[in-house]
């Protein structure tokens, strides 16, 4: 499988985190070679300011067992950007990936890395993150359709009050002056409670 970004065009800015006493030699190698542009930051502190100096496609952060800074900082970032967390360690087990996952990365790597295990990394981060995005999307219309129901809801109960009318009945006179005024049903719910206020 060949996704080699210079041919596909999917060429990433990475900024790589790697705590103290790891180098991130290998992986930016690896990074260049599969057509992407890494850059280093080394120090947790510093990470926050390189990431907003830089505005990075992607931030890999080497996993160190003896720190676990990078799982914290994940929560931080997410916060703070909008780019893709991977977390790149050398040996993976459930309760890492577990504790990767709820810390908000997007996709994981073992390292040894070949740019081909790089750049899957990098698509599934952006994948997941679409299809994050896709599913905010979905709940904000549910939302939306939840509170025009709730209008609706209300508005109909006002008829039935005012009118004496049966549930079907106010349904049916709303829904035919909402289609005679070329409104919605939640714009007509809207202005029938507005009117009932004033």
């Amino acid at each position: 499988m060949n996704l080699n970004p210079a041919t596909n065009d999917l060429s990433r800015k990475v900024l790589i985190w790697c705590p103290d006493g790891m180098s991130s030699a290998a992986l930016e190698n690896q990074l260049r070679r599969a057509g992407h542009h890494p850059s280093c930051c080394s120090a947790p502190d510093n990470l926050l300011e390189t990431a907003f100096e830089q505005l990075p496609d992607s931030i890999l952060m080497l996993h160190n067992p003896m720190d676990v800074r990078g799982l914290h900082l994940a929560g931080q970032l997410r916060n703070k950007l909008d780019c893709t967390l991977i977390l790149a360690a050398d040996n993976w087990n459930g309760a890492l990936a577990k504790a990767a996952a709820n810390a908000g990365y997007d996709a994981f790597l073992s390292t040894p890395a070949t740019p081909d295990s790089v750049n899957l990394s990098l698509l599934q981060a952006e994948a997941g993150r679409m299809r994050v995005a896709q599913l905010r999307q979905q709940v904000t219309e549910l939302e939306q359709r939840l509170t025009e129901r709730k209008l609706i809801e209300r508005a109909k109960g006002l008829l039935m009050t005012r009118k004496l009318l049966n549930e079907e009945q106010a349904f049916r006179s709303m829904r035919s002056e909402a289609m005679r005024r070329r409104i919605s049903l939640a714009q007509l719910a809207e202005e029938l409670l507005a009117a009932r206020e004033h």
